[in-house]
């Protein structure tokens, strides 16, 4: 008993250390907690009861605050934060929409808009921008299922970490059609189904990157038996060999 009081107080400071729920209302900040105490301390236990914690009102709330002071352009439909504050009934209004369109399964995502900035050395990189709308549900799931996931995480894993499911939504975005418009096309929108990768720019984009390495992670850590290896979101580095490199240079033979 004493040994797992010990346990749970332990993991609780762990997942305090992240600092993760920084502004978060009480209530969902001791969800999150609870969430991640019982992904790290029962690893094979699965989570099924997790869709109604998304559409929750301080969740919604909670993910148009992070929305609101991430700031970021409109998506296709034009509509930005500025404009959703100025209408009628404002952000209330909004967050009940939500609400409720998630809650009765109606959700679906808009197409994602897809910009190109420039890169330092001439190049383009593309990035999706979904709907403030969509970046608020997306923020809601990330709220939820950001403690589970990162309980299994890997140390090495520094990617942007600080059925009637939470995954139908994940996969509804996967599927979510990409909107551009480039010259040589009258002005018309091209669209396009992604059949692979998600678009830089989404709020959930970062956690479904890490999901998908993370299986990278497991293989490479059970094949080597190294522990040494850092990996963000673009790249791995195996610290071992690097430093086994570095110990041997400058040495004669």
């Amino acid at each position: 008993m004493v040994e797992n009081q010990h346990s749970t107080e332990k993991v609780g400071e762990e997942w305090e250390g992240r600092k993760a729920d920084h502004g978060l209302p009480p209530k969902l900040s001791s969800l999150r907690r609870a969430l991640y105490l019982k992904a790290k301390q029962e690893p094979t236990f699965r989570f099924y009861a997790l869709y109604d914690r998304i559409y929750r009102k301080d969740t919604l709330a909670a993910a148009w605050e992070r929305v609101k002071k991430n700031k970021g352009s409109a998506g296709v439909d034009g509509i930005g934060i500025a404009a959703i504050c100025a209408e009628a009934g404002g952000e209330a209004k909004f967050l009940e929409e939500i609400e409720n369109e998630v809650k009765e399964h109606r959700y679906r995502p808009a197409r994602v808009k897809r910009v190109y900035i420039p890169k330092p050395d001439g190049r383009e990189r593309p990035l999706g921008i979904p709907t403030v709308r969509d970046r608020v549900v997306q923020m809601a799931v990330l709220l939820i299922l950001e403690p589970i996931f990162e309980a299994e995480f890997l140390d090495c894993s520094y990617g942007f970490r600080p059925g009637k499911s939470a995954l139908k939504l994940i996969r509804l975005w996967l599927r979510t059609p990409v909107e551009e418009r480039r010259e040589g096309n009258g002005g018309k929108p091209t669209v396009s189904r992604p059949t692979q990768g998600t678009p830089q720019g989404g709020v959930i984009s970062p956690l479904l990157a890490n999901l998908y390495l993370h299986c990278f992670d497991k293989l490479f850590h059970c094949r080597t038996g190294r522990i040494g290896s850092v990996r963000d979101a673009h790249t791995s580095v195996d610290q071992t060999h690097k430093e086994n490199r570095n110990d041997g240079a400058g040495k004669e033979n």
